[in-house]
């Protein structure tokens, strides 16, 4: 099976909500303060607590900060800085295009996702849509097929059990 990510805009094959914990205690090293609201945490994916990520995210800023090293300083990642669109509004914003690594039982995994962070009622939340599976091709009858494997949740990130298989007619992949 090879790696494969969706374009940008295309649809994501899998979207979860991600546990988050907030704090109000500042990181170790944060990026200098905005105006407006700041919600700082961790977003928690699955079991594995090294996969945890620390997050600083500038509301009015539109930003938010990514502790892609997980050492809990957000100043030293340039690639964990992203910008929503504007047009999404204060309490929902989208950050697209984020290649994130998680540690796995066999070695490091690379995932493409959009992240949506939320801010209602004073209580902030995440949904993750992965753009990344794994795909093959398959023959069977003389028909060949597409067979992806898709993460369905944080715990998946780390296994294909529990992942979810689509398997579709090779011609309609791009669909």
């Amino acid at each position: 099976m090879e790696y494969q990510k969706t374009d940008n805009g295309a649809y994501g094959p899998s979207s979860w909500n991600v546990s988050v914990t907030t704090q109000s205690a500042p990181f170790k090293k944060e990026p200098a303060a905005g105006s407006g609201k700041i919600v700082r945490g961790v977003l928690n994916f699955g079991a594995n607590s090294s996969n945890a990520i620390p997050f600083l995210w500038q509301q009015d800023a539109w930003k938010l900060y990514l502790d892609l090293n997980r050492n809990r300083d957000l100043t030293d990642d340039p690639a964990g800085v992203l910008l929503s669109d504007k047009r999404s509004g204060v309490h929902y914003q989208m950050f697209t295009n984020v290649h994130l690594m998680f540690d796995t039982p066999s070695g490091q995994r690379t995932v493409l996702a959009d992240i949506n962070f939320y801010d209602f009622f004073s209580q902030a939340s995440c949904m993750f849509t992965v753009r990344t599976f794994w795909q093959g091709k398959l023959t069977l009858q003389g028909r060949d097929w597409q067979a992806d494997i898709i993460p369905s949740g944080a715990d998946h990130l780390e296994s294909v059990e529990g992942s979810r298989l689509l398997l579709r007619p090779w011609e309609n992949r791009k669909q």
